[in-house]
């Protein structure tokens, strides 16, 4: 569906990875067909918990890294408005 909609979508700079959802490895796949943004830390994901997902709620950043350095990528911190912060 991300690889679709990175063909389709060609109006949209960035396209979500919503890990919480994908899980780990997923996610990784996903970030390599057309994904350009591992969403982020969420404290409160209660739709993803109740759905019976777990560890959905944080992501540690040093994970993070190590999921798009395994990719060849580097992680870059955003803002809501898609400003680099670093």
């Amino acid at each position: 569906m991300i690889a679709v909609s990175r063909l389709f979508l060609d109006n949209f700079d960035n396209i979500q990875v919503p890990w919480g959802k994908l899980g780990l490895k997923m996610s990784q796949l996903t970030l390599l067909a057309g994904g350009n943004d591992l969403a982020g830390t969420m404290f409160s994901d209660d739709v993803t918990a109740d759905a019976g997902a777990s560890d959905a709620d944080y992501l540690h950043p040093a994970v993070m890294e190590r999921m798009v350095s395994d990719l060849g990528r580097t992680l870059r911190e955003r803002t809501t408005l898609y400003d680099l912060v670093r």
